[in-house]
């Protein structure tokens, strides 16, 4: 026995006098949709009809179990990182006051540009101090050279040219030690030697990248250690999994993860493993995994984000269905067969007088076969059938949760 869907189209003529003026006919048609099935023996599960003009309305879609090759996968939580080399803490190599800051939170900064200027009154002490080692090293030089010429001359002792010798190295040191200073702050000692001395300083982005963070203000007063900015590379952003201890022998360098951000589960990306964890995590018991995002060009993508991904560990060819063919009803999956209805003599009778009175006869019988699922990979699910396919039968593939709809929907209907 089977149910199927029956329309009935009726004509409601309404007519409206108002008065004395003349009457008013209008007309209405309506389609009304309603379910009926036949009675069958006590407990026997339904099968459900339709016509084939419903099945092409609705786009259902029918086909085989097919065998395709599935990857299998261990399914990991984790977040996005940048490692060390693309991420840099921005301080100062000198104490000074904030006089002017020169970007933005967010902005893209380049290598060597302006983060923000400092002023105080070590930076002119320090360009002091190098003029004033350079003239001492100018008159250490010049007595090195003269005592040398004396000790070639057996004027004086060894002795003393050895000490003049070891003043001028000293003042040498100095004097690169000195300018070595200057550079590090981004003074060039070529303008201080022409008497060009700089009140304040610049601190500069060390690579290119985008400004994460700004901890100063205008008029702070900022020691050498004191971190000013954070700036980081997103184009190298990677992904840190963390894969429990029973799965961990399965994952290997070069294998690929697909994964979405837990805020966007519909958009998948790539990334591939480049290097898997060789100890605990104390608190969580996992092992990291660092997988590579693949030709990472989405700006969307920032440190700190989570993501939930699917390390695929293994490729098997099995008997598949797309994913919308498969019902979960609880702990039950099940898939719906179709078959033609047939007709007897005596039917094909019943059929042509329930066609007289707006009911259509079903060309399709729709009945649940369970299944057991597997692995999943795109858009296909390894299925087991727990009951064969009825001889001459095709499988939903696409519409599944109509036909399920109606199925539940005579279920309350007959009850």
């Amino acid at each position: 026995m089977y149910k199927y869907i029956r329309s009935t189209t009726f004509l409601l003529l309404l007519t409206i006098c108002i008065g004395g003026s003349a009457c008013q006919k209008e007309a209405k048609i309506a389609e009304e949709t309603e379910e009926a099935h036949a009675e069958g023996e006590p407990g026997a599960e339904e099968a459900i009809g339709l016509t084939q003009a419903q099945m092409d309305a609705v786009g259902i879609k029918l086909g085989d179990l097919e065998n395709r090759p599935l990857k299998s996968g261990i399914q990991a939580n984790g977040m996005l990182d940048l490692p060390p080399q693309n991420k840099a803490t921005i301080s100062s190599m000198t104490e000074g006051v904030v006089r002017e800051i020169f970007v933005t939170q967010g902005q893209f900064v380049k290598k060597g540009q302006r983060l923000v200027s400092l002023e105080h009154p070590s930076i002119i002490q320090l360009q002091e101090e190098y003029l004033q080692a350079r003239s001492a090293l100018s008159y250490a030089q010049k007595d090195y050279e003269r005592q040398k010429e004396l000790l070639r001359e057996n004027i004086i002792a060894a002795k003393k040219f050895q000490l003049a010798e070891a003043e001028y190295r000293g003042r040498q040191a100095a004097v690169s030690s000195l300018a070595s200073q200057l550079s590090q702050m981004g003074i060039t000692p070529n303008r201080v030697r022409v008497g060009s001395l700089l009140r304040s300083v610049s601190v500069v982005s060390p690579m290119h990248g985008y400004v994460h963070q700004i901890k100063v203000n205008i008029g702070a007063l900022v020691e050498p250690s004191k971190e000013l900015f954070q700036v980081v590379d997103n184009h190298h952003i990677q992904i840190d999994l963390q894969v429990f201890e029973k799965d961990i022998a399965l994952v290997k360098n070069g294998q690929k993860v697909l994964f979405s951000l837990t805020s966007n589960p519909s958009k998948t990306y790539e990334a591939t493993i480049f290097s898997v964890g060789k100890s605990f995590e104390n608190d969580t018991k996992t092992v990291v995994v660092h997988a590579q995002i693949n030709d990472n060009q989405e700006a969307t993508l920032l440190p700190g984000m989570f993501v939930s991904g699917r390390i695929l560990t293994s490729e098997a060819t099995v008997p598949a269905l797309p994913d919308e063919a498969i019902i979960a009803e609880g702990a039950l999956k099940f898939v719906f067969a179709a078959t033609r209805a047939t007709r007897t003599s005596e039917s094909k009778a019943e059929s042509s007088e329930e066609e007289h009175e707006g009911e259509l006869a079903p060309d399709w019988v729709f009945t649940k076969i369970g299944v057991q699922t597997g692995s999943t990979d795109a858009g296909y699910t390894e299925v087991k059938l727990l009951n064969p396919i009825p001889a001459g039968s095709q499988l939903v593939t696409k519409g599944a949760y109509y036909v399920a709809a109606q199925a539940n929907k005579g279920e309350g209907d007959h009850h």
